[in-house]
């Protein structure tokens, strides 16, 4: 098996403590061989992240760069894929544990199924039981597929992800992103088009990610996606999460129902429905998108 010569990649922005045990988890990976080196961008901290992680006693090549003020996850990502100088990039969120596998899980997909990126699963971990139960349903995101499986490029997410740094010579992440969300889509719809068919699974590429916000919290990001990015997005990109057009064309109609909606999932989701929480949910976190959209329109 040839060195993978990867490049860890880290954005971080005022997660001092999550980023001590993201550091910890990454010293004690199994084939950390394979790790080229560790590259941070701090995206305007006051929390001494930056310092931190400067002081910390890694057992890999260390790079790190910071802002001064906070310019959002695309700048951060952008710049951090610059200075990355290995062969394969592997996007961690500062907030996540890594299991200690998870290198051994990559390196067997990557030596069995031929693909530029490779997508891992993320454990959740929030205060919030029904939607903890929900972000971790196996019907969600990589957990339903096996490893080597062709996956839909929505599915590609940088909180636990490895794509060949070659990839990125000609494909950069579109820096008019600057609030909440969509990038990583935008950007996987882009490896698609140039690349088709080379997305694939590794489900058993875990990181944990525990203290997750709540559900209303995590509908206010959705909201602000909704508001801004989203409007950046191409009308295929638009559908991969919309589920129909009329949604977003006939906004006229479907506001007032879709704030109804919003209110009601809302107010069921605060009560055990066993496994009609999913729905539910997934009806709330679409009308929170929907309700951003419809207030830029």
């Amino acid at each position: 098996m040839n060195n993978l010569k990867i490049s860890i990649i880290i954005i971080g922005h005022n997660t001092r403590k999550p980023l001590k045990s993201l550091l910890e988890s990454i010293n004690k990976l199994n084939m950390s061989v394979h790790v080229f080196e560790v590259i941070y961008v701090d995206d305007g901290s006051s929390d001494l992240s930056y310092d931190f992680f400067n002081s910390y006693n890694l057992k890999f090549n260390k790079k790190s760069t910071r802002f001064s003020c906070n310019r959002g996850r695309v700048a951060a990502t952008q710049k951090a894929i610059e200075l990355s100088r290995g062969s394969w990039f592997l996007f961690v969120q500062s907030n996540v544990i890594l299991s200690s596998s998870l290198l051994v899980e990559y390196a067997h997909v990557i030596n069995s199924f031929n693909a530029k990126a490779y997508m891992g699963r993320v454990k959740y971990g929030s205060r919030d039981k029904i939607f903890n139960k929900y972000l971790n349903n196996n019907n969600r995101g990589v957990s339903k597929y096996f490893a080597g499986d062709l996956i839909h490029y929505k599915y590609l997410l940088f909180s636990n992800s490895m794509v060949r740094g070659s990839v990125f010579k000609s494909i950069q992440l579109n820096k008019k992103m600057r609030s909440y969300g969509g990038e990583e889509l935008d950007f996987a719809f882009r490896l698609n088009a140039r690349f088709p068919n080379m997305i694939k699974a590794s489900p058993l590429s875990v990181v944990v990610r525990n203290n997750h916000p709540s559900l209303s919290k995590h509908c206010l990001r959705l909201f602000e996606f909704g508001k801004n990015n989203f409007f950046l997005l191409t009308d295929e990109m638009r559908l991969a999460i919309v589920p129909s057009w009329c949604l977003l064309k006939f906004t006229f109609f479907f506001k007032p129902l879709i704030y109804i909606l919003y209110l009601v999932c809302s107010l069921l989701n605060k009560y055990n429905f066993g496994f009609l929480n999913f729905y539910i949910i997934r009806l709330q976190l679409l009308s929170s998108l929907l309700r951003g959209y419809y207030s830029g329109s």
